[in-house]
């Protein structure tokens, strides 16, 4: 599948997983064990990495590194980055993490 490669070395760099471990069917929380700051610089790296915005319903409903890859396959977009999404992002999420 399209950018499967490029999403599955980005998972094994940040976290130290074996690439070759990493398949399209692999569970973000149950198989990798990802918390949701992991996800969150996950999703910041892909969306600098292939210049893609990731809608909070997105995010909500992504569990496998398949739905990742679909996702990045249908919204690449043309135009540089959006860094200040990506940070307002962590810092809603860094925030919701202090008030539990």
């Amino acid at each position: 599948m399209k950018n499967f490669n490029t999403v599955k070395g980005s998972i094994s760099k940040l976290f130290n997983f074996r690439a070759n471990a990493i398949k399209l069917g692999t569970d973000f929380d149950n198989d990798l064990g990802l918390d949701s700051l992991d996800k969150m610089e996950l999703i910041g790296h892909v969306e600098k990495e292939f210049n893609i915005v990731f809608s909070d319903d997105q995010i909500m409903s992504m569990r496998t590194v398949g739905d990742m890859v679909r996702y990045v396959n249908m919204n690449r977009l043309e135009q540089k980055g959006n860094k200040s999404v990506f940070l307002d992002r962590l810092r809603a999420s860094l925030m919701n993490k202090k008030t539990r």
